[in-house]
């Protein structure tokens, strides 16, 4: 399982020009995304987001997803 953010799409579609409509989800998704549980603060979101340089966060709650942070959700 993983995630496929509109920025992974934008570098396949200029590193893999060529190939780009015949790639599938699992040749761009991130098999590992970063995840916060649903009690933490947007502060340290933030921080996870510049420190690991990415721009969405996973949500879980009880091992099963219950959203998605984004950096325009907090308005950086």
């Amino acid at each position: 399982k993983g995630v496929i953010s509109d920025g992974d799409i934008r570098r396949a579609m200029e590193k893999r020009e060529s190939i780009f409509f015949e790639l599938k989800a699992k040749d761009l998704m991130t098999k590992k995304p970063k995840m916060i549980s649903a009690d933490t603060s947007l502060v340290d979101a933030s921080n996870i987001m510049n420190k690991e340089k990415i721009s969405c966060l996973l949500v879980v709650e009880n091992c099963a997803l219950c959203g998605i942070v984004q950096l325009f959700d907090l308005g950086i």
